[in-house]
């Protein structure tokens, strides 16, 4: 059985911890490493080069799309999950110019966003 490997990277520790949390319910996932800001998933994707990387949209220092085009330019097949709240008010057009896989709103019900993302990628769920 294939291992898919993730990054997290979200500012709020407990986002982080609370989706590496689900993703160790499954032994076909393992979280590789977790950031908190744009700079930190560039490296944490250098270094690991996932299978998947799940960002938050707003982060202080460099915010995912931005994070997301650098990547892109290193790993253009790269799946991005992109996740963001209802009051970041992101435009349709950075999710789509930043080819971001899929896009998750953090409101959902964690058990949900990670069913999501396992029938995205065709994984059991």
């Amino acid at each position: 059985m294939k291992m898919f490997d993730i990054v997290i990277v979200d500012d709020y520790p407990m986002v982080r911890q609370g989706f590496a949390l689900l993703v160790s319910l499954y032994d076909d996932m393992r979280v590789v490493g977790m950031g908190s800001n744009g700079y930190e998933a560039i490296a944490l994707c250098q270094t690991h080069q996932p299978d998947m990387l799940v960002i938050d949209y707003q982060m202080p220092k460099m915010d995912g799309i931005t994070a997301i085009r650098y990547i892109r330019q290193q790993f253009p097949l790269l799946p991005i999950i992109l996740l963001s709240s209802l009051s970041d008010n992101i435009h349709p057009q950075a999710v789509t110019t930043s080819e971001v896989s899929l896009h998750l709103l953090k409101e959902s019900n964690g058990h949900d966003i990670l069913a999501t993302i396992r029938k995205f990628f065709c994984l059991p769920v």
